[in-house]
């Protein structure tokens, strides 16, 4: 990342935002509290997923600007 920043010229002091990734409300809502009734997964897959869900919210709510449209 550093050579691409370096090669197009860009200073770390003027970066004020990254952004990691782009999230609908919705898909935020849902990760809360995911179900997965209607979907065929193996165990322990859906334990693992609502597990590193509610972590990564925990970690970035405060962060995230989730958009409402499309």
């Amino acid at each position: 990342m550093a050579i691409r920043r370096r090669a197009a010229g860009i200073e770390p002091s003027t970066v004020t935002d990254v952004v990691l990734i782009h999230l609908a409300a919705a898909e935020a809502e849902f990760w809360v509290s995911p179900d997965f009734s209607r979907t065929a997964m193996p165990q322990p897959v859906p334990d693992v997923l609502r597990s590193v869900a509610s972590r990564f919210l925990d970690e970035y709510r405060d962060h995230l600007q989730p958009f409402e449209t499309e």
